[in-house]
């Protein structure tokens, strides 16, 4: 369908930091209906523009970008059609901007127009500017409508507000049916099976249901269950603003991959979590990254996303890569793909690990590091800090290669026990990143390093701190701890300081300091920590975990001093850094909500927020004194999708001065 061009303008909110209003609802098919836009991986000149047509047809689709919300001021017109192979989505690349600049964009069809998103240009490298970002991740649909994330970039979510970029960290959608019966997408058997079971049909058929429930998650389900083409229709209200609001950097994570392929270095006979010992390191030659799932799966994240990378085309079949599909990036078309011929595991993937230069002061990384590791194990690594009142005993497994039931956490339970643990795991050669990938971030570490960065900022979908009885096989400290404790151990060698790691997936809110083994192989016990680095963890937007604090009682300060007395008792017992930031060089200004001495007298439970949903902010003055605050909403049970217009609260803040 060839869309004529019948506006001369996109609808605009009030105020410079406004995200607007869809002016009106179309549903004649001789309209095009926008069921969502955004802008992402911003340079100092560039940025993807990216929209989503509701429907299957090709439509011709015009981007507007202004420096002024009301579109008088138009400095680029561009114009490409949407491709229904890629969810009907259009991708265009934006080039020549000047840096630090507030511009403004929608997008223009047949007798419609989108609402209108807005991007931040990021500063030059050498200036020295404030800058500020939000980030969260795991948006669960059984948790919609996600009320902590509505009316993003207003006054009414008043820490979304001014924001250079928003960091989506993976989970943006969960591979599971919604109890209610509203547009989910099953568990897929096929998935859970080895990689090698499924071919191409199986991951063409997988493609339509994944990009629906992108789709309801961003633009949000009527009570039918129908999508939603404006947020006003949406009984469940989707992540429309959010994406509007700021550029966004987006990551995978597990629930965008099913079963084995969760773990895309893995061997291709691998499960979805091991008991068999020889899948702990992929020698085989072949791995899940290469499979027609894994691309099929990665291809739905890519288009759904306004990032420069992109799997494009349709399945056609063949046995081998690209089973018809083409990888490209919009703004670096030489690193679509990486070369990397001595690294198998690696060589001919997309890209989607990359680093920015926040002006001056501020180095961004991104890590993939889900695309690259080696398969997940039953059970977790080996600890040497396990305390002797927990017996230490490796996995048994019976007949069915389960797990023995004696090890069960409960009857009900069939996670490890504490204590429970795989050597394998422990092998030196567990990879994480994949050599490439960590040889690169060697290189931008020091890179920064020497540059005269005042922060390095390393985001990653997966935590890298440490949870005593309760890691899980995986993340980087219990499944993968050789590759934590070498980009560790790299920090403290070359004296990095400033570093601060982003990620969610535990469904909570903390703080941590980090430590690190300086000689792992001769002395096991011995730890140390990470000067200059810590961890912050956010989110959910909406999942499991904080909805066990459902009642108002669960809401309090009081509930939350308990909650984390019991957290920091068990990390005591494995000699492991508590929550928070006490005693933290640099630390000022640290606000709890609830708790009166926070500034004077700051306490773990102060850096600790377990029962809401919500992002966090990072803002750097321009000294580099970094300001972290945590906003969000009480939390709720899954499946009931409230309707609220609260406001998101300030549950914590605190700054932190770069240490020289």
């Amino acid at each position: 369908m060839t869309c004529a061009l019948l506006l001369v303008g996109c609808s605009s909110g009030s105020g410079p930091n406004a995200v607007s209003p869809p002016s009106q609802t179309f549903n004649a098919p001789s309209s095009t209906v926008f069921a969502a836009v955004s802008a992402g991986d911003v340079t100092s000149q560039e940025a993807v523009l990216w929209a989503r047509v509701r429907g299957a047809e090709a439509v011709d689709c015009t981007a507007l970008i202004a420096t002024d919300p009301s579109f008088q001021t138009v400095v680029r017109t561009l114009t490409s059609p949407s491709v229904p192979a890629n969810a009907n989505t259009v991708k265009m690349a934006v080039t020549g901007l000047s840096p630090s600049t507030h511009y403004w964009y929608c997008f223009q069809g047949l007798a419609s127009r989108s609402i209108t998103g807005q991007l931040r240009t990021l500063p030059a490298p050498t200036a020295v500017e404030p800058f500020k970002i939000g980030f969260s991740g795991d948006a669960d649909q059984r948790f919609r409508p996600y009320p902590a994330m509505a009316n993003f970039g207003t006054a009414l979510n008043p820490g979304s507000v001014g924001l250079n970029a928003f960091i989506f960290l993976g989970d943006i959608i969960y591979e599971r049916n919604d109890a209610n019966g509203l547009p989910g997408f099953g568990k897929g058997s096929p998935y859970q099976t080895p990689s090698g079971t499924s071919g191409p049909d199986v991951a063409l058929a997988a493609l339509d249901p994944l990009n629906t429930l992108y789709l309801a998650n961003i633009s949000g389900v009527n009570a039918d269950g129908t999508i939603a083409d404006t947020p006003s229709a949406g009984l469940q209200t989707g992540l429309q603003r959010m994406f509007a609001a700021a550029a966004q950097y987006a990551l995978i994570d597990n629930h965008e991959i099913f079963g084995s392929l969760q773990s895309g270095g893995a061997a291709l006979q691998s499960l979805k979590e091991n008991v068999d010992d020889a899948y702990a390191v992929n020698r085989t030659g072949a791995y899940n990254n290469k499979t027609v799932g894994f691309l099929a799966e990665t291809k739905a994240f890519y288009n759904n996303l306004p990032i420069s990378t992109d799997i494009q085309g349709s399945i056609s079949g063949g046995d081998t890569m690209p089973f018809g599909l083409t990888v490209t990036n919009l703004l670096y078309p030489t690193e679509a793909t990486i070369s990397a011929p001595r690294d198998p595991r690696t060589d001919g993937t997309a890209r989607n690990w990359f680093s920015r230069r926040w002006g001056r002061n501020v180095t961004y990384i991104q890590l993939d590091d889900r695309s690259y590791r080696d398969a997940r194990m039953v059970a977790p690594a080996d600890n040497p800090l396990t305390p002797p009142y927990i017996t230490r005993q490796p996995a048994q497994f019976d007949s069915n290669g389960s797990l023995d039931p004696s090890q069960w956490t409960s009857p009900n339970n069939s996670d490890p026990k504490p204590g429970v643990y795989q050597s394998a795991n422990s092998s030196p050669d567990r990879t994480m990143l994949g050599e490439t990938q960590l040889a690169w971030f060697k290189s931008q570490m020091l890179a920064a390093h020497s540059e005269g960065a005042r922060w390095i900022v390393i985001a990653l979908s997966t935590p890298i701190d440490q949870s005593g009885p309760h890691q899980d096989s995986k993340s980087w400290a219990g499944g993968y701890p050789a590759a934590r404790n070498e980009l560790l151990k790299f920090l403290v060698d070359n004296q990095i300081r400033n570093v601060v790691f982003l990620t969610t997936d535990d469904h909570t809110v903390r703080v941590t300091p980090l430590q690190y083994q300086p000689d792992p192989i001769n002395q096991p016990l011995v730890w140390a920590p990470v000067p200059g680095a810590f961890q912050l963890l956010a989110g959910p937007m909406g999942a499991g975990g904080p909805n066990d604090y459902a009642t108002p009682e669960s809401h309090t300060f009081a509930t939350i001093q308990q909650v984390a007395a019991q957290v920091n008792g068990d990390l005591a017992d494995y000699r492991q850094p508590l929550i928070g930031l006490v005693g933290y060089a640099g630390l000022t200004n640290v606000f709890r909500a609830g708790d009166p001495t926070a500034s004077t007298a700051p306490q773990s439970a102060d850096f600790y927020v377990p029962d809401q949903f919500g992002y966090t902010t990072l803002a750097w003055d321009a000294d580099a004194n970094l300001t972290v605050e945590c906003w969000g909403l009480d939390s709720y049970q899954p499946n009931t999708y409230p309707a609220t217009s609260a406001i998101p609260h300030r549950a914590f803040a605190f700054t932190v001065k770069p240490r020289p």
